[in-house]
């Protein structure tokens, strides 16, 4: 180990991954065909739609530049969705204008989007699309759509045929339709203040059951108009009560506010679907060439309200807290609000994804300048180059190994502690089928670099472009955590860099990422994220090479990890306290 007078400048930035936002972007033009549509109100309401119409502008020509065409059914992940009863056309929302013609409230419709199997965008099928000898009409963004000239009663079935002979068969089954009965046990035009809970008591005939309620109210912004939907829950004959807390989270939010519920006239809309997911249909409800093949069926109810108030909280977009403490540590901690923000109570048992450990042992910078200066007439130039070297002892894998284990235990014991959450064995992940999707770790142990995986564990964040294309319309997170049975999905990253301390001492400043993405089986596998966040150390722990070479636990040691555990443990314990006061867990929990 050799070590020259330098100064070390050490910057570290928070890194969150958040594939969520970028999956919106993609799926954002599909909201427009897959959500929303109501059952017939008798009387007309007039709402005020703004004049600003920049969004749907701005959608439409990201659609378009979206969509691409395929005579290739395998190259497609078709959404085949039954509308049972169109809400209002009044309500003149952004997605009404791509119903078919003549759409009126009431009508029953089924639509076929066809997304693109792997990466982003969607697919217009050179072909046609039919629903038992009618075709259905395309309607922008990859999507047909078809208004059938009297209530669906029994299985449909949609037929699509290429060019090239390519063919598919899915059969869509209609669900009961639904009826908002009272809101605060007022069945013509309740009032609804946002700084209250209220009441809902809906319809709830034979066939109801397992089907999925979802509550929203009218939104615009960016001058566009949508269903924004606050709370959800499995249907019920029940009186429901949802807390007014359900509207400062929203299912679409932003800065400054944006995504607040119209005030005023407004409509209640009650959506009712039942949805089977990808890789969930059965051969007699999808055949034939489709990749894979997704059906939602939905029917709407609405009722006129008037909206006042004020959100007490305001519209919550996430909870996030960062700062630094004892210029020693700098930390952060993000979740999303409770639309896809899961409260840690909602959890049980979790799986580790991932765990890698990777950092820089060695490191030489040089630093060059001049200096001059003046005796009598004479000018003197000094030309100065100074080499700083830092090394770390290259050590046997066993010793990182040792590192990580000693991490993921405290890492257990913690959750377990502080949540009464336990993990499954992390065999019981890795050797599951859907495990080989994610992304290897080439290892590395040289007397530079070290790169070593957790037990086999893999990446699970895509880093280049083509891995990121690979996951948009990919949801492998999902598909593993339903398979293994868990509540929710660890991957944890300890990265390091080699400096020095005040003291010239070599150091390790080590850096913990940390994410936990759920699924919730009981809201219809709705995935959503616990807590993502980091926690990185500005100044290290000094060592003795001789003390390090003879005890592989010594490295825990150096790396400081009972301190970066302990402060996790503290934003967890401050994220969770937010949690409840925000009513997470009431939310979750609304109809149980």
């Amino acid at each position: 180990m050799t070590y020259s007078k330098t100064r070390t400048d050490v910057r570290i930035l928070p890194q969150m991954e958040h594939m969520k936002a970028l999956k919106w972007m993609g799926c954002a033009m599909i909201l427009l065909l897959t959500t929303s549509p109501l059952i017939a109100q008798k009387k007309k309401l007039t709402i005020k739609k703004p004049n600003l119409r920049i969004g749907e502008k701005i959608g439409n020509l990201a659609g378009n530049m979206m969509t691409a065409k395929t005579d290739d059914l395998g190259a497609t992940a078709p959404i085949v969705t039954l509308i049972m009863g169109v809400y209002p056309v009044e309500t003149k929302t952004s997605e009404s204008k791509y119903f078919p013609k003549n759409t009126r409230e009431g009508d029953h419709l089924v639509y076929t989007t066809f997304m693109k199997s792997e990466g982003m965008g969607m697919y217009k099928i050179l072909g046609n699309v039919s629903c038992e000898g009618d075709s259905l009409d395309y309607v922008g963004v990859g999507s047909y759509g078809l208004n059938f000239d009297k209530p669906v009663e029994g299985p449909k079935k949609v037929d699509i045929t290429t060019e090239t002979g390519g063919k598919a068969t899915v059969t869509v089954e209609p669900i009961p339709e639904v009826e908002i009965l009272e809101i605060n046990g007022d069945p013509t035009m309740p009032i609804l203040d946002l700084n209250e809970d209220f009441t809902l008591k809906i319809s709830h005939p034979e066939g109801a059951e397992g089907t999925t309620i979802k509550v929203g109210l009218l939104t615009d912004v960016a001058g566009a108009r949508a269903w924004n939907y606050f709370a959800d829950f499995k249907a019920t004959d029940k009186v429901i009560t949802i807390p007014k807390e359900s509207f400062s989270s929203l299912e679409i939010n932003g800065k400054l506010g944006a995504g607040q519920v119209n005030k005023g006239l407004n409509y209640l809309v009650v959506l009712r679907q039942k949805i089977t997911e990808y890789g969930e249909t059965t051969p007699e409800q999808a055949s034939g060439d489709c990749g894979k093949v997704k059906i939602q069926v939905q029917a709407y109810g609405a009722k006129p309200v008037i909206v006042k108030g004020k959100q007490e909280e305001g519209v919550i977009t996430e909870l996030k807290f960062s700062g630094r403490a004892r210029k020693k540590y700098a930390y952060s901690i993000y979740k999303p609000n409770a639309r896809t923000g899961i409260p840690f109570s909602r959890a049980s048992n979790f799986g580790l994804a991932s765990l890698t450990i990777n950092g820089r042992t060695y490191k030489k910078e040089s630093k060059s300048g001049t200096n001059t200066w003046t005796v009598g007439d004479t000018r003197y130039t000094q030309t100065w180059t100074r080499t700083t070297t830092y090394e770390f002892p290259q050590l046997p894998d066993e010793y990182w190994e040792t590192a990580m284990e000693s991490f993921y235990q405290s890492w257990e014991k913690m959750m377990a502690e502080k949540f009464s959450i336990k993990h499954v064995p992390v065999e019981t992940i890795t050797s599951d089928p859907v495990y080989t999707e994610f992304f290897p770790i080439t290892e590395q142990n040289t007397k530079t670099r070290i790169s070593k995986n957790y037990k086999n564990t893999k990446r699970v964040s895509p880093e280049s472009l083509r891995e990121i294309m690979k996951t948009l319309n990919d949801d492998s997170f999902g598909e593993l955590m339903k398979s293994t049975r868990v509540d929710g999905m660890v991957s944890l990253e300890i990265n390091f860099d080699i400096g020095a301390n005040r003291d010239n001492n070599i150091v390790l400043l080590p850096k913990v990422k940390f994410s936990i993405q759920g699924i919730d089986e009981t809201k219809e596998n709705r995935r959503g994220v616990y807590a993502e966040g980091f926690i990185t150390l500005s100044t290290g722990v000094p060592f003795s090479s001789e003390a390090l070479e003879g005890n592989p636990e010594y490295l825990s040691h150096i790396l400081n990890l009972e301190e970066l555990m302990a402060s996790i443990s503290y934003m967890f314990d401050a994220l969770r306290q937010k949690e409840v006061e925000m009513g997470y867990d009431k939310i979750w929990n609304i109809g149980e």
